[in-house]
């Protein structure tokens, strides 16, 4: 019996040991950050507006000491273009260039956290399409830019519901008439 409870004792121990020697896993959440933009879709000469917001996990030295700014530090590119700023959310609106066929941009955002070593960074592709041109022009029968049959079938679905409104607005006339309705 000694021989067991030893035995137990011993696996508790070593169980403990390896549990509190194991590393710990995302012990500590991620910081995050969110970048979203108006459109990715725009046209030419337009405005991009760029909307940042971080998630921010403050971390200090090792020595218990926080980092000196508790602001986020924003940097976003955009066609050769930067723009920067200190705050916790970041607002900023870019120029669209001028194009003369569709073109697709990158725009490039980086948060670098208040311990300077924590940076979160993502992009987008922005697609600018020449000014007067919201959608390409087809060649298919449909109504342009709308995806819609032709229109000669909307009109004839027009006259057929009239002319089953009508159809059935006389057979109740001629219900009344007869006496054939209950009441």
């Amino acid at each position: 019996m000694k021989k067991l409870i030893a035995i137990g004792a011993a696996g508790l121990i070593a169980l403990f040991m390896l549990v509190g020697l194991a590393p710990a896993a995302s012990a500590y959440p991620e910081t995050t950050c969110n970048t979203t933009v108006d459109a990715q879709t725009v046209v030419s000469e337009g405005k991009v507006h760029v909307h940042g917001t971080v998630d921010i996990v403050i971390t200090d030295d090792g020595n218990g000491r926080k980092a000196a700014s508790d602001t986020v530090h924003w940097v976003a590119t955009f066609n050769g273009e930067t723009h920067t700023a200190d705050e916790d959310v970041f607002d900023t609106t870019f120029d669209v260039p001028k194009v003369t066929k569709t073109t697709t941009f990158t725009l490039h955002v980086e948060a670098v956290m208040p311990d300077e070593k924590t940076t979160c960074q993502r992009s987008l592709q922005i697609t600018v399409k020449p000014s007067g041109s919201v959608s390409p022009p087809n060649n298919h029968p449909h109504l342009p830019d709308t995806g819609g049959p032709r229109l000669l079938l909307l009109i004839a679905g027009l006259g057929l519901v009239i002319a089953g409104a009508v159809s059935i607005r006389m057979s109740r006339r001629e219900q009344q008439r007869s006496g054939r309705h209950a009441h």
